[in-house]
């Protein structure tokens, strides 16, 4: 599950912040991010690894250059969110229309940032689900029907049934289970 999400100017200036309220992110994983990566410009780079005690974080972040902004996601390292790249990028796009250089806070766009945040977890577990559901059980008994353990198609005979029932094994009804004598 995403932990937290950040946009600021490349300046520093935060305009947006938002962090999974059950848990607050521990340590400082954005300014580490800072420091390590972004003031050394890394720009290859796009996913750092913080640890602090006995939690790991992964950060992935974006630019968007033409307006000097990043966007960064953080999530636990033990969690693979295929998701987070997708979800960057959607939030990127709409945050770049509702920005004004000389505004310093943007509170109304948490509403539209939790819309995207489920679409993107909806989507990824739409991707993970299997593509096609376990076979119904008559589909099951005609495939069987249609090919015998060795692979090739069996012949469809009715004389399979008397020989079935003279061998005692299916339907057999034999006083045995009467228990006589």
């Amino acid at each position: 599950m995403l932990e937290a999400v950040q946009i600021f100017t490349k300046g520093g200036l935060i305009l947006f912040s938002w962090s999974l309220g059950l848990a607050a992110v521990k340590g400082n994983p954005v300014d580490a991010l800072i420091r390590t990566c972004l003031l050394e410009e890394r720009s290859g780079e796009t996913e750092f690894a913080y640890t602090t005690g006995n939690t790991a974080y992964t950060l992935k972040w974006t630019f968007h250059n033409e307006l000097g902004l990043v966007f960064v996601a953080v999530y636990q390292r033990m969690l693979q969110l295929a998701y987070v790249d997708n979800l960057l990028e959607a939030v990127k796009g709409a945050f770049a229309k509702r920005f004004k250089p000389m505004q310093m806070a943007y509170p109304e766009f948490e509403d539209e940032f939790q819309r995207m945040a489920r679409q993107a977890e909806a989507a990824a577990a739409a991707q993970r689900a299997p593509k096609a559901g376990p076979k119904s059980f008559d589909a099951a008994k005609k495939a069987a029907k249609r090919n015998d353990a060795s692979g090739k198609a069996a012949k469809d005979d009715s004389s399979g049934d008397d020989v079935s029932a003279g061998s005692g094994v299916v339907g057999g009804g034999g006083g045995s289970a009467g228990g006589g004598g």
